[in-house]
């Protein structure tokens, strides 16, 4: 048995054996409840942590998860989105389990005609379309068509290979969630293919601007729709990404799209956003760094139910709340303190509409936390059980 699907079967089995369903549906349900505002005990919490050096288990080389699904699979279960499915195990924070084919950023551009590259331990990354002819040859594609090709047939086989190997462990299929990759958004694939033209092209070259959003909204539409039905985690209108229930079918990424302004983005990047969330049945953007400029605009787009926010400390959250609790959008792993948690007044900063995630120094550290955090949710709901008995 070759190295790769040797570990993978021994983790197999060991989720096999230690998983606790209910306790994945307790959480689910809880997050879809707190993404619908309603009333919560507490709010979901996912931890993150750096992958502990004295465990057994370890992750590949990330360079080598490219060319052997074994492997592949092995790491996204094994630790993704800087947390471990396998070691939640034994913590038991709110992350959702599930698995996605982990190919990077550029799989909208591959079907577009641009070249994709995996150099070493690094991510994919794309090469921008080098010359104006190359760009303007991406316009004879048909989005629709060109879904079959690029790096979606891979996609696609990574997906059989899930089904395949966890097809002997019933609680393991029935409880693990295959996922949508990451498609990017409509600009960030833009800027993909161009480079850092793309953000001149606001000014000098408008009307290519706005034909290459609409082909890549078109295209990441199309590459969605291919890919849904290999699919396991879209339910009554949530779905996962990044080990979280979202509201909606997709997340876009607007990673790109802050570093213009927002006159800029609600002019000529909104309606390709709001194509994509509309055609897919709703769903999310995501972003990282400060996005209080863009607030107002995410919330506006067509078909936008939540905000995912990549670095939510680095923004003036109750202003982020304030506005999102106006139009009951749900934010998505709102970023928090350990004091925040701990002391339980996180629960009086967002009381519902908010899914949170905090960031250990350990996993040691993520366990003192959680631990502390249930206890303070549990001591906020006896305070507010004595209040109500005393009410009346």
């Amino acid at each position: 048995m070759e190295p790769g699907q040797d570990r993978l079967k021994g983790l197999l089995d060991r989720l096999e054996e230690g998983l606790r369903p209910e306790e994945l549906e307790e959480s689910e349900t809880l997050s879809r409840r707190a993404l619908e505002w309603e009333a919560v005990p507490r709010l979901p919490l996912v931890l993150c942590y750096p992958f502990p050096e004295r465990s057994r288990l370890q992750p590949f080389p990330h360079g080598s998860t490219f060319g052997d699904p074994a492997k592949h699979l092995h790491n996204e279960l094994l630790y993704a989105f800087e947390t471990s499915a396998a070691l939640n195990l034994e913590l038991g924070c709110d992350l959702a389990l599930s698995i996605r084919p982990n190919f990077g950023i550029g799989l909208v551009p591959s079907i577009l005609g641009a070249r994709v590259e995996q150099i070493d331990d690094n991510p994919p990354w794309v090469r921008p379309l080098e010359s104006r002819s190359e760009l303007m040859r991406m316009f004879d594609r048909d989005p629709a068509q060109a879904a079959a090709g690029g790096w979606l047939p891979r996609v696609v086989e990574t997906y059989q290979y899930f089904d395949e190997a966890l097809s002997p462990y019933p609680r393991l299929r029935g409880s693990v969630r295959r996922v949508l990759p990451d498609l990017q958004g409509p600009f960030d694939n833009y800027e993909l293919l161009r480079g850092s033209e793309a953000f001149s092209d606001f000014y000098t070259d408008p009307g290519l601007l706005r034909d290459g959003l609409a082909l890549t909204a078109r295209a990441q539409i199309a590459a969605a729709q291919a890919l849904l039905p290999w699919t396991t985690d879209h339910r009554d209108g949530y779905s996962l990404q990044h080990g979280v229930v979202i509201k909606g079918s997709i997340l876009i990424r607007n990673d790109s799209p802050v570093m213009v302004s927002p006159e800029s983005y609600r002019e000529v990047i909104a309606p390709h956003d709001g194509a994509v969330l509309s055609a897919l049945g709703g769903g999310g953007i995501h972003s990282c760094g400060n996005i209080g400029h863009q607030m107002r605009n995410y919330l506006d787009v067509e078909g936008l139910s939540c905000i995912d926010l990549g670095q939510g400390l680095l923004n003036d959250r109750a202003e982020l709340y304030r506005l999102a609790a106006a139009k009951q959008a749900a934010l998505v792993r709102m970023e928090v303190t350990e004091d925040e948690l701990t002391t339980g007044r996180v629960l009086e900063m967002f009381p519902t509409g908010v899914s949170l995630v905090h960031r250990c120094g350990s996993f040691d550290k993520a366990r003192e936390v959680l631990g502390a955090y249930r206890r303070a949710a549990e001591r906020r709901g006896r305070a507010s059980e004595a209040g109500a008995g005393g009410a009346r």
